[in-house]
Parts: structure tokens; sequence; C-alpha cells
């Protein structure tokens, strides 16, 4: 008995650890609900109307005037002038590449189209940038003005 006495009065001394301290978890569950709740009312706001985008053929115009001007006042080159043109002709009609095949709407000016982007290939990639004709700016902008669902006049 004097050993299970002994044995008792050794376990005694000891003492339990501390439980473990969770308020470090629940500040974290806290700040990451906030979060959450932050998160889901930005993306339920009313946003504003969006803004209101003019058709990509009007605003091709204006840059196509803008164009114009810029190269009858000698501050563009020729170069850049048909890189300039054919980006617009390209995004004014929506068409992902201008090639000399001819979209759909412009079918009855095969030729001309032809004639116009051939002679906006050899502006921008030839050594020597051709000339360009002020009849190809009065060109696009007839192109650009034709809706798509309808024929030219």
């Amino acid at each position: 008995m004097q050993d299970t006495d002994a044995l008792l009065a050794r376990l005694a001394d000891i003492e339990m650890p501390q439980s473990p301290e969770w308020t470090w978890l629940w500040l974290v569950l806290l700040l990451l609900l906030a979060l959450a709740v932050a998160l889901f009312w930005w993306w339920r706001r009313p946003r504003p109307e969006g803004k209101t985008t003019t058709a990509p053929s009007l605003d091709a115009c204006a840059e196509l005037d803008r164009l114009q001007a810029q190269w009858l006042a000698g501050q563009l080159a020729d170069r850049e002038t048909a890189f300039r043109l054919a980006t617009i002709l390209r995004l004014g009609l929506a068409l992902p590449q201008l090639t000399p095949r001819c979209p759909a709407p412009l079918r009855h000016e095969e030729d001309a189209w032809r004639k116009t982007v051939m002679l906006l290939q050899r502006a921008r990639y030839r050594k020597t940038s051709e000339a360009i004709e002020p009849e190809v700016f009065e060109r696009a902008r007839h192109w650009l003005s034709t809706q798509p669902d309808e024929p030219p006049c």
C-alpha cells in the first residue's frame, strides 16, 4: 500500500496542460465571414447603366474623317495612312481580317474592293510605299455607311 500511496502522491503533483486557445480561429472565421458578406454585397450591388455605344460604322466614319484630315495636312506618311485605313475598314465592317475577298454586303462592288485592298497591301508591305489615292477614302466612307442588311443606293 505504501507503494500505491507514493505513486498517488507523485501523480497528484502532475498538472494537466492548458486547454488549447481557440480565439485566433474564431477571429479568422469572423474575418472570412465579413469578407464573404462584403463580396456578396459588392457582387449584388446595382450597377449603373452601361455606356451607350454607337454603331462601329459611325465610329469608323468619324475616325476615317480624322485620318483623311491628317493625311491631307501631310501629318501622316502613306504607309501609316494605309495601316490605319485598313484597320478602320476591318473594324468598321466587323471583319476578322482584311482580305481581297469581298464581304457579302459589298458583293456588288467586288472589283473596287479588290483594287482598294490590294492598294492598301502594297502601300503597307512594300519597301517603297505606294501613294494612296483620295478616292480610296471616299470608297471606304461609302462602304462604312452601307448597312449590312440593305443594299447600297
